[in-house]
């Protein structure tokens, strides 16, 4: 690794240590300019630590995953550099670091073992885009306990379940037969919103209201984009001020109205109005108690890269000025830990900085 050592000390990158194809991607000034960002964030390279091209770099702030390949004549044709993962920092660190970072309001929770380590703002209910959906799987796993249900259930589209992406159910024609867990699966690991209208259809509103009271009436994905539609201001100017009642009755108006398209949405916050909100503590609680659902299995979330843990769920939900990231996981050692953060604001959440970050609390707690 003596070529991989030389191009993170080296005053200056030399082309001739790539190949043409790799240079085809990206020049070496540019390489240079990173190599160079990187040292001047995260300090000196202290030690490399691979084995057959894949590992960490180890700079005096950080450790950072690589990967790289040689061709024959020792050229770098694979360079590969994942998130950074800092090193002697402690999880208030982190924490200011994520209040400095995000935009508006921001709640950080910290659990190990069903203890809290770190709580900064954790009872303050938040909107947290499509985290929301572990509600709908919480329902939809007790329902199979409980065997009102089965997992390869067959359930079929329908036209009101059509919602805008994320996720591909929506292409789908009407009548398309789809088993529930199918569902379940694509509702998390693609966030998939018509898949989790129809689930949310086959398991009732009552059901999921009554796992987040603060979210009456529940709402489906499609009602969302219908009242932050730019002709629906109104509507959800007077859905954030109405009751229970009236809100059912403007969710029940929308029905005869058509969704807008993906690029009418997401332009401005609209989350003060109309959104899903759960605090940091309930959204551990949800992770806990549907940690086991085979929905949940995110370990290969590159976020997670080279945490070796026995198992990570993950679930994240974002729209213009909201973001949320949660997860929990179980160490090499036992131990259960919970992080959630969520941020809210004007503005759109730069989730390329908060998202390691994220990731750093979850390995740092579990250290």
């Amino acid at each position: 690794m003596m070529k991989l050592r030389l191009l993170f000390e080296a005053e200056s990158v030399e082309p001739d240590w790539f190949t043409a194809d790799f240079l085809k991607q990206v020049s070496s000034i540019e390489l240079e300019h990173n190599i160079a960002q990187i040292k001047d964030t995260f300090g000196k390279l202290k030690d490399i630590q691979t084995t057959e091209g894949k590992g960490f770099l180890r700079f005096e702030k950080a450790r950072i995953p690589i990967l790289i390949g040689f061709n024959r004549e020792t050229q770098i044709d694979v360079l590969w550099l994942g998130a950074p993962q800092l090193e002697n920092v402690s999880l208030e660190d982190l924490a200011r670091e994520l209040k400095s970072t995000a935009t508006g309001e921001v709640s950080v929770f910290v659990t190990v073992d069903g203890q809290p380590l770190l709580d900064d703002n954790s009872q303050k209910a938040m909107a947290v885009g499509s985290t929301f959906k572990l509600v709908v799987l919480k329902a939809y796993e007790d329902a199979l306990k409980s065997g009102e249900i089965k997992r390869e259930q067959v359930v079929t589209l329908e036209d009101s379940d059509r919602s805008l992406p994320s996720g591909t159910l929506q292409v789908l024609s009407v009548g398309t037969p789809v088993t529930l867990e199918m569902l379940a699966q694509l509702m998390i690991k693609i966030s998939d919103n018509t898949a989790t209208d129809i689930l949310m259809r086959i398991l009732g509103q009552e059901r999921l209201e009554a796992l987040s009271p603060g979210n009456v009436p529940f709402m489906t994905t499609r009602e969302l984009f219908q009242l932050i539609a730019p002709g629906a201001k109104a509507s959800r100017e007077q859905y954030r001020v109405a009751g229970p009642q009236e809100r059912r009755q403007i969710l029940s108006a929308l029905n005869s109205q058509a969704l807008p398209r993906p690029d009418q949405v997401g332009r401005t916050a609209t989350w003060q109005n109309v959104e899903w909100y759960l605090t940091a503590r309930e959204i551990c609680e949800l992770l806990r108690n549907v940690k086991q659902a085979p929905a949940l299995d995110d370990t290969s979330e590159p976020l997670f890269e080279g945490m070796n843990w026995q198992k990570i769920g993950y679930k994240g939900g974002s729209e213009y000025g909201v973001l949320n990231l949660s997860a929990i996981g179980t160490t090499r050692q036992g131990h259960e830990i919970c992080v959630v953060v969520t941020a809210n604001g004007d503005g759109a959440q730069p989730v390329e900085r908060i998202a390691p970050l994220f990731a750093d609390l979850l390995r740092i707690a579990g250290t």
